[in-house]
């Protein structure tokens, strides 16, 4: 069931709505039948924290009801309900095999993962290279990391508990090719998460059995081995986690503020998964500065206890920290017991789990995986494995019969959950197939083929409808939707498409009011069809959101001008060119603020501004490439209104970590201008 949960994957897969997501439920259910009737284990015994463990989704399940958006939230309820079978499922099993099975997908993970680094891709994943973060089976690089730490833990347990010097060389080698993919995974979390936990593993385990002190060597060999052939260019981002006041820290910083302000207007909870719905309403304008626009529509908290707490409320979020808590105390209680019995493997197999599951949820502080499926089945996984150890060491309080009616009522549970998660995987498959042919369609069009791309377009939208059909509720489908429609209203400059694209765009957000990009598309429909006061009211929502997207200055400076509006014209420019300068001193490497800088000061025919504040920012740049950039753009505007202030700009000024042919080359360049 888990490498079934956890290998059959495709590049999207780290999502919940893909195709693990059916064979999650249907497998967790499936184990729990089959483990509890056929197998005649038909008690489940249960203590006070498994009660709490089974609260979590009940709670979801009676905050339905009153909840404004119900489409994210059926989606972890189903998926939270299926861990819970998965927990009790698993606690069953013989745990030394659960344990061995986990440090086998370990491995695989990360062998997996290192090879994807080195652009391998075995089981063609991924259609493009990686680049250097690499995702491994679960589809992003921070979820990867994430899971490494447990099943770094785990392979140092069995490298402990292991007999035999082949033994101990294979976990030895098991533990660097995790260690190894978890760095060249970049995930700075990962190891706020990571280091803790090992040093407290390391220290009990002298503390509890002196005379494993020897083991610590080869340890430390490979611990060395594994630093001196990590990429250099790690070190350089664990060094940027100092630079609070201008790092991605403060990406973070301001996530969370506008999080605990959810949480101060909602305190009752706004409904799992729901964060992703109210947060674009409260997020802060400055975070595109540290993450830049490729994180302007962050729908997540990047941090599991906040996003927990805002989904959860008070009452939920005290069952989330009192059900973790509570595991990580009995936990090591239970070990502690075991060791003093003489019971050492146990002990330490206990301990291994239980630190590994801390040292995720530590790394859950800064970010949040417990949330998407591959982590989640790695959690309760956890959850299980200790459990299960600890059954041995403490009996349980309770017995429930498992009886025909209540597998019957499971079962029914079970087949509807499945049927809703088939569902939304069939309209998963039919919209990426309509999203291909949507690019097919666009680039179509930049060949000037408009028949052909109009073709396109057409079979796009009814693969869209179909999507819709099977899964109406489908956000991204409505999206694309939408979009798809203004391409057909380019191709064809029929209107009716941009009404019918307003229509889906509404129904978006009925779904999710606060989407981040539907006030953008909604506000450049209503522009196609000459409604500017509508869509000036559409683009001042969406640039709360995210304040760099120049196209839509572009939009409404033309809208402005279309109608007369000059002084609303001069005060956005004017608002405009001052904030973006202020966001320079803070950002001077975001490439995308110069391109608005210039428009801004460009429309206003102000030339000479931009050329003082690009002199200004030059020195304060740390990033080569968009220093490199100011430099070009400084020089253009040098050799087209004021070649001598350039002549002496570049033959006098001392730039530091450019190289002195690229000065020269733009100085040669104002040169041949002035000729």
């Amino acid at each position: 069931m888990l490498l079934i949960s956890l290998l059959v994957m495709n590049k999207y897969s780290y999502n919940i709505t893909e195709i693990k997501e059916p064979f999650f439920i249907f497998l967790s259910f499936f184990s729990f039948v089959f483990l509890f009737y056929f197998e005649k284990k038909r008690n489940i015994r249960i203590a006070r924290l498994d009660l709490v463990l089974l609260a979590l989704p009940l709670f979801s399940i009676i905050m339905l009801p009153f909840l404004r958006y119900h489409s994210f939230a059926l989606h972890y309820v189903q998926i939270s309900l299926s861990a819970t079978m998965m927990y009790f499922s698993l606690r069953m099993i013989k745990p030394e095999r659960l344990l061995s099975a986990f440090e086998v997908i370990g491995v695989l993970s990360a062998v997996y993962g290192i090879l994807l680094y080195y652009e391998v891709d075995l089981f063609r994943l991924y259609p493009v290279p990686t680049g250097i973060r690499p995702p491994s089976f679960y589809g992003n690089s921070n979820f990867f990391a994430a899971l490494l730490i447990p099943f770094i833990l785990i392979s140092l347990t069995k490298y402990f508990l292991a007999e035999g010097i082949r033994m101990r060389v294979l976990h030895l080698l098991f533990i660097g090719a995790e260690s190894y993919a978890l760095f060249l995974t970049r995930t700075r979390a990962a190891f706020v998460g990571l280091i803790p936990v090992l040093i407290a593993f390391l220290i009990i385990i002298l503390i509890w059995k002196k005379r494993l002190w020897t083991r610590f060597i080869p340890l430390a060999v490979i611990a060395i081995a594994v630093l001196l052939i990590v990429p250099p260019d790690y070190w350089g981002r664990i060094r940027s986690m100092t630079d609070i006041g201008k790092g991605t820290p403060m990406f973070r910083v301001y996530t969370w503020n506008s999080s605990l302000q959810i949480i101060k207007d909602n305190p009752m909870g706004v409904g799992p998964g729901n964060f992703r719905a109210y947060y674009p309403e409260y997020k802060s304008k400055q975070i595109f500065l540290f993450e830049g626009k490729h994180n302007a529509e962050t729908i997540h908290a990047h941090s599991d206890p906040i996003e927990s707490a805002v989904d959860l409320g008070i009452l939920g979020f005290a069952l989330y920290l009192f059900m973790f808590i509570g595991f990580f105390f009995f936990f090591f209680r239970a070990s502690s017991v075991a060791m003093k019995a003489d019971r050492e493997k146990t002990a330490i197999s206990l301990l291994g789990v239980n630190l590994g599951l801390m040292g995720l949820m530590l790394d859950n502080l800064f970010s949040v995986n417990s949330k998407w499926l591959s982590s989640i089945i790695v959690i309760y996984l956890l959850l299980a494995l200790g459990s299960a150890y600890a059954a041995r060491i403490y009996k349980r309080k309770w017995s429930i019969r498992v009886g025909p009616l209540f597998l019957i009522a499971l079962a029914l549970i079970g087949g509807f959950l499945l049927f809703l998660s088939v569902r939304r995987y069939h309209s998963s498959l039919i919209l990426n197939k309509a999203i291909a042919r949507s690019k097919d369609g666009l680039a179509l069009r930049s060949r000037k083929h408009v028949n052909r791309a109009k073709g396109s377009f057409i079979k796009a939208q009814e693969l869209y409808k179909k999507a819709l059909r099977y899964d109406p509720n489908n956000i991204i489908a409505r999206y694309f939707t939408g979009t798809l429609l203004q391409d057909l209203y380019i191709s064809t400059q029929d209107e009716e498409h941009l009404r019918e694209a307003i229509k889906a765009y509404e129904h978006l957000q009925k779904l999710s009011e606060h989407y981040v990009q539907v006030h953008f598309l909604k506000g450049r429909t209503y522009y196609y069809l000459r409604e500017y006061k509508k869509a000036l009211y559409e683009f001042e929502l969406y640039l709360h959101q995210d304040p760099v997207d120049l196209e839509v200055y572009k939009m409404m400076i033309d809208i402005y001008n279309r109608t007369g509006q000059v002084e609303k014209k001069k005060k956005l420019l004017s608002e405009l060119g001052t904030e973006i300068e202020l966001d320079l001193k803070i950002k001077p490497d975001r490439a995308e603020l110069f391109r608005i800088l210039e428009f801004a000061y460009m429309e206003t025919n102000e030339p000479y501004t931009i050329i003082k504040t690009y002199e200004g920012l030059i020195p304060d740049i740390q990033n080569i490439k968009a220093k490199e950039l100011a430099i070009t753009r400084l020089s253009a505007f040098y050799a087209t209104y004021d070649i001598e202030r350039g002549i002496g700009y570049f033959s006098n000024t001392d730039i530091p970590d450019i190289n002195n042919e690229m000065i020269v080359r733009k100085l040669k360049e104002i040169n041949e201008a002035g000729k």
